[in-house]
């Protein structure tokens, strides 16, 4: 055996591993007891472990479900950011078995929520940061996250983006603060974007953005944005505090905030009407940092008019540039 072998596995304390390229296949489950299981064996004094790729779909997420107590266990982890397959693979990590864990930062994969097990939900006071990004329902933000959070009674910065459908009611300053705020004392940092979608065709209040953004208190709040579509069949709404921290930004259209957004480096857009030149233009300045643009084009772009002005042309022609872009996924294109 290499004389390496054993000052890598007592001197690591920090590790971070990157997919770039698509796994080979194997099945999530058994990558997460031959390689996650076996990195936290091997590394005796690891102490910080992130696990990570541009594509979420491109590397296997971690399983937890119904597998032992002793598959995915630590007592000296203290940071784990990680993607995990379902909602059951997060309360999984919070069991108890990461005996040291003061910082999670977790990426649900699979939207259903099915689980019918119980778990253990009382060893969370040592927990001080806790990052969640969840495309889930209403019902389960509702039901599981809010009692969940309710848990972490001495967090200290707290960082959700959640998207959901079926919902009947903006989420608002009011909501946050009574559903959230108020159940954590210690509450130092809290960053979030909520992505929610309602029926048009539901009673719901026809609310502006100034009425959202006047139910955020100073005193509480940093500055936070809104963006409102009143769109059929839907209402599609975002609501995020500023600055923007996170990565992802999800199912932006047309009309969207006139801020650089720094940090995101993979960013989703539909049209509610159809796209064209000047809106990718708005696209590469206010996301500088792009990485990866999933593009959902479902209306045809209007053609130019013959009659178009030189300034208009030279508009259209202009070369938009995304220096960092490495992936581009065209649905239904036109």
């Amino acid at each position: 055996k290499s004389p390496f072998r054993h000052i890598f596995r007592q001197q690591i304390t920090d590790l971070i591993l990157v997919f770039e390229n698509n796994f080979n296949g194997i099945s999530w489950k058994h990558y997460t007891t031959d390689v996650y299981k076996y990195i936290l064996r091997f590394f005796k004094n690891l102490k910080h472990l992130s696990i990570t790729g541009l594509v979420p779909e491109y590397f296997p997420s971690l399983v937890l479900c119904n597998l032992s107590l002793t598959t995915f266990h630590s007592s000296t982890l203290h940071k784990l950011s990680i993607h995990v397959m379902f909602y059951d693979d997060l309360l999984v990590l919070l069991d108890g078995r990461l005996k040291q864990l003061n910082t999670l930062n977790v990426v649900i994969i699979n939207a259903e929520y099915n689980s019918r097990n119980v778990y253990n939900m009382n060893n969370l006071p040592d927990l001080k940061c806790f990052y969640l990004q969840y495309n889930c329902d209403s019902n389960t933000y509702y039901n599981h996250i809010l009692p969940l959070l309710r848990h972490m009674s001495n967090i200290e910065q707290l960082n959700l983006l959640l998207t959901f459908g079926n919902q009947t009611t903006f989420i608002n300053g009011k909501h946050i603060y009574d559903e959230i705020i108020v159940h954590m004392s210690r509450l130092r940092i809290f960053n979030f974007c909520f992505c929610t979608y309602m029926q048009l065709y539901q009673s719901i209040e026809h609310l502006s953005k100034d009425d959202i953004l006047e139910t955020f208190s100073n005193n509480i709040y940093q500055q936070v944005d809104c963006m409102i579509r009143y769109r059929d069949p839907d209402i599609k709404y975002h609501v995020f505090s500023l600055p923007f921290m996170f990565d992802y930004l999800p199912f932006i259209d047309n009309k969207f905030s006139n801020i650089i957004f720094n940090h995101v480096i993979k960013l989703e857009v539909d049209d509610g009407i159809p796209f064209e030149h000047e809106f990718f233009m708005r696209i590469s300045l206010c996301f500088p940092s792009l990485k990866l643009l999933r593009v959902l084009n479902l209306k045809r772009q209007t053609s130019i008019s013959n009659n178009i002005s030189s300034s208009d042309n030279q508009l259209h022609s202009t070369i938009i540039e995304f220096p960092y872009l490495t992936s581009l996924n065209l649905l239904f294109a036109h």
